[in-house]
């Protein structure tokens, strides 16, 4: 073989190699979907505001039930688990959970920010809310009219704890979309009316939960 022949094969061979090399380092783009955002804000349905005022509405009137919230976790339709925290940024909850106002005017205006957190685009069909209300004979406090006034909560005979699976039994299920590079805003209802039952000189508690409302901006 000449030395011509010899030189045109090693560089076609060089080449071919070259060309595998390439090939192999070749960069694809993966179609990655962006990340929405999951928003849960708290609502509180009080329609006793005579008896119990929301706090910031009236100057003369004010409200204060509180209640600690110690997580709140949402539940994809793939069984995947989000934990929602304060805000975007936050990587924990307080030790003993975050006190909420349940007769603060922002629940009444359906501006509670219970949680967030960034979503891939997927379906949700549970929330796990943790939350229950104090218990004792000073659990809500009230001033109308010039008069301080305090009301006992009674826990329920058989009370679980803080837990509420939503959608509760007998509720119809949802599927909550989180869409990509959105902002998915769910509101739950804290039913007042519902979940504190008049006595004669108490209130029993029945806890009452549930999607009230699904906004995506």
């Amino acid at each position: 073989m000449s030395l011509a022949h010899r030189t045109f094969l090693s560089r076609l061979v060089i080449g071919a190699l070259f060309s595998l090399l390439a090939l192999s380092c070749q960069q694809y783009e993966y179609d990655t979907p962006s990340p929405g955002i999951l928003e849960i804000r708290m609502r509180s349905k009080n329609s006793r505001t005579e008896l119990l005022p929301f706090a910031g509405v009236d100057s003369n009137a004010f409200g204060f039930m509180s209640a600690t919230l110690r997580k709140i976790v949402a539940k994809r339709s793939d069984g995947v688990q989000m934990e929602l925290y304060s805000d975007l940024v936050a990587i924990r909850r307080n030790p003993d959970g975050d006190q909420l106002n349940c007769l603060d005017r922002v629940a009444r205006d359906s501006a509670y920010v219970l949680g967030q957190v960034y979503a891939p685009p997927h379906a949700v069909t549970q929330i796990d809310l943790e939350m229950a209300p104090a218990f004792g004979p000073d659990a809500i406090r009230t001033f109308k009219d010039s008069i301080f006034n305090s009301i006992e909560l009674r826990q329920p005979v058989g009370y679980e704890g803080d837990l509420n699976v939503l959608p509760f039994p007998g509720h119809a299920p949802f599927n909550i979309t989180v869409e990509e590079g959105r902002l998915t805003r769910v509101t739950i209802t804290f039913d007042l009316d519902s979940a504190l039952v008049r006595r004669t000189e108490w209130f029993d508690y029945r806890p009452y939960f549930y999607v009230s409302s699904v906004q995506i901006f």
